[in-house]
């Protein structure tokens, strides 16, 4: 009886800790609506980016603008969008502003990568970066702290939409109002907001939520044509849910590596492939691919337009042909699984760095082309296609250590390769080849010497010589073809991104 009374007394005191520590750690979080509440914030219209989208679009921007993610320690976006709304100086001491470069934290006086807003100001209340911006990381921080001011005075929030001068526009609640508005109506728009923060200090949610389904079917009555249907809207609300890039990228690129370490292994030792292993590796490629083929369709579906049209979509797509393209080759290429995990992983990675600017927007006149989408799905099958030729010249430099440049696994290795290089080069001709039309018609030019359009001619000129053996007889050779198709990737590497991130040009926004 004492030792079951010591250990309830010791249990009691655990639990009183435990939950003394939780009540603290939740204590000092910032005020901000529950969680309901704040979702159904999200599912009123909004005119963001040119175009009318949920709030829940907006508030998942604006949080990924202020930290790089989509939530903050636990907190919606919804719920941190109106936390700001409605708490503001509760949320400007909370230190969530992530901060680019280290000129910019110790001109703020950051010890670490987070900023609150009082850090901006200094001692006068005058802010602390003023313009001209020195360069790109002061400009993002400043940007970062307009928007606050922004959303607080309600220019963010164009949530009502009215007639003006014959033409439906979307307001927010201190913009001017036309003339023609009724009374009731005028004060709908510029009090509603005021009102849900007196309901959101009462506590008193049901108002709140009652007050927000009243302003979403005053939305729905007076968006007219311009609201998107509600197919689209859910599914733009399913998309944003399901848009977390970089955990999908780091399953896929360490699936990959442990399938590839283990089938080269296996390869060179020469053993079969284990059954059981391959079954994983394509219910990796299967898993990731329907992940992938949804995001793809959502993405299209509510963009209205092939998503083909930015870097992040480009990457988006490669991946998905990575995978394609593994399904496709299994059963003539053992090491297809594999290498189509490590192509996608690698491809949403770089996707994945660039996920705080994903946003859907209307396309640029000189995109709304249907031979962009012809040109982007030939180019980035090259691209995958290639890249499979980069880790098939891997696979066969480390087989070759173990069993020699002459043995049968790399000569099986290097037909492969050469196989693979066909279909790899017809479709990169084909993508330029179409790109010029597609320039032609948008730019009056087929050719430009753009620094991409150079880069892609190079690529092109490089891997059409491996196919010259009569000329170049040196690529006979097992380890000089092997190699070759190692290095020669660089090319692409540079076609994409180094042309991207260092030489920029017409091609700059993909």
């Amino acid at each position: 009886l004492r030792r079951g009374g010591a250990c309830v007394a010791l249990l009691y005191v655990t639990v009183a800790q435990v939950s003394a520590g939780s009540r603290s750690a939740s204590s000092d979080l910032p005020r901000t609506l529950p969680r309901e509440v704040a979702a159904d914030f999200g599912r009123l219209y909004v005119l963001y980016n040119d175009r009318v989208c949920p709030l829940q679009t907006l508030a998942r921007q604006f949080t990924l603008k202020l930290c790089g993610a989509d939530s903050w320690r636990g907190l919606t976006a919804e719920q941190v969008l109106t936390g700001w709304m409605f708490y503001y100086s509760s949320w400007s001491r909370e230190p969530m502003i992530r901060i680019r470069g280290r000129a910019v934290r110790k001109q703020l006086g950051l010890e670490g990568k987070y900023a609150c807003l009082l850090d901006f100001l200094d001692s006068t209340g005058r802010m602390r970066l003023p313009e001209p911006y020195a360069n790109a990381d002061v400009a993002r921080a400043a940007e970062q702290y307009n928007l606050l001011p922004m959303l607080y005075s309600g220019r963010l929030l164009r949530i009502f939409p009215v007639c003006k001068a014959g033409r439906l526009v979307w307001v927010g609640q201190n913009d001017v109002l036309p003339s023609g508005l009724s009374v009731g109506e005028r004060v709908f728009i510029q009090k509603s907001v005021n009102y849900l923060q007196e309901l959101a200090f009462a506590h008193d949610y049901q108002a709140m939520r009652m007050l927000l389904d009243k302003m979403r079917r005053y939305q729905q009555q007076r968006g007219e044509d311009s609201l998107p249907t509600e197919a689209a809207f859910e599914a733009e609300r399913l998309y944003n849910t399901l848009d977390h890039t970089l955990p999908w990228a780091l399953v896929t690129l360490g699936a990959g590596l442990v399938f590839f370490v283990v089938s080269v292994s296996r390869f060179a030792a020469g053993r079969q492939p284990v059954r059981r292993a391959t079954l994983l590796a394509g219910g990796a490629v299967a898993a990731v691919g329907l992940y992938l083929t949804l995001m793809l369709v959502l993405r299209g579906w509510v963009s209205g337009h092939w998503p083909l049209s930015s870097g992040y979509e480009t990457m988006q797509f490669l991946s998905w042909a990575s995978l394609l393209l593994g399904l496709v080759l299994q059963r003539r290429f053992f090491l297809s699984f594999p290498l189509s995990l490590l192509v996608a992983g690698l491809s949403l990675l770089v996707s994945a760095m660039g996920e705080s600017q994903p946003q859907l927007t209307p396309l640029m006149p000189v995109l709304a082309s249907p031979l962009l989408s012809l040109h982007v799905v030939t180019v980035m099958l090259s691209f995958a296609l290639l890249a499979f030729l980069m880790f098939n010249g891997v696979a066969a430099c480390v087989v070759a250590r173990r069993r020699g440049w002459h043995s049968e696994s790399v000569a099986r290795l290097t037909l492969v390769g050469r196989l693979m290089l066909f279909p790899a080069l017809a479709l990169l001709s084909v993508g330029i080849f179409v790109g010029a039309m597609w320039a032609n018609v948008s730019w009056g030019t087929y050719w430009s010497w753009d620094p991409k359009e150079v880069w892609a001619l190079i690529t092109l000129l490089v891997y059409a010589l491996p196919l010259h053996v009569r000329s170049l007889p040196a690529f006979r050779r097992h380890s000089v073809w092997q190699v070759y198709m190692v290095l020669a990737f660089l090319t692409v590497l540079a076609t994409y991104f180094g042309v991207n991130f260092l030489l920029g040009g017409m091609h700059s926004y993909a």
